[in-house]
């Protein structure tokens, strides 16, 4: 798995923003620390040397426990 970036934030609409560690252009689904989803990518824009990431949370999960946490992809 690679690491896509640290959550930064949770929108109020409910979604994550995180800040990107490389420029990912795949969308595809994302993961936590344990190795569970936690959602997938939507849009990825900002800076190409640092990203922002913005993924749609899947249904259920508990957002405020990935905050300052690494995400990743397959």
């Amino acid at each position: 798995m690679k690491t896509i970036g640290v959550v930064q934030d949770i929108t109020r609409t409910g979604e994550i923003l995180v800040r990107g560690e490389r420029l990912h252009t795949r969308r595809g689904p994302v993961f936590d620390g344990r190795k569970r989803r936690i959602g997938r990518i939507k849009r990825v824009f900002g800076p190409v040397e640092s990203p922002y990431i913005l993924v749609i949370p899947d249904n259920g999960q508990n957002l405020t426990s990935i905050l300052n946490q690494r995400v990743f992809v397959r």
